[in-house]
């Protein structure tokens, strides 16, 4: 969670993007906010001396592999494997 310092309403992110840009840079993640609901997060690209190791690692879990993703899935008794008609093979001339 952002604290409500770090947080723009769109009209004002958008009239001062610059400036979030560079709060995002040195004061950490800034949040935009729709009729007070936070629906977006601009962060600098490199963690700032600000941000803590708990919210740069919730940055680390969303880089993941895709593999690691799936793995991790609460709904293990999915099957994620298509189910293929293999059907009658082409003979080939080799």
């Amino acid at each position: 969670m952002i604290s409500r310092t770090n947080a723009w309403d769109i009209s004002d992110a958008t009239a001062h993007l610059r400036e979030l840009v560079e709060r995002a840079r040195t004061e950490g993640p800034q949040a935009i906010t729709v009729d007070g609901e936070e629906v977006a997060v601009v962060r600098a690209a490199e963690p700032s001396d600000s941000e803590t190791s708990e919210q740069i690692g919730e940055a680390s879990r969303s880089e993941r592999s895709l593999v690691e993703f799936f793995m991790a899935s609460p709904y293990p008794e999915i099957d994620l494997l298509p189910d293929r008609d293999y059907g009658t093979l082409r003979d080939l001339d080799l």
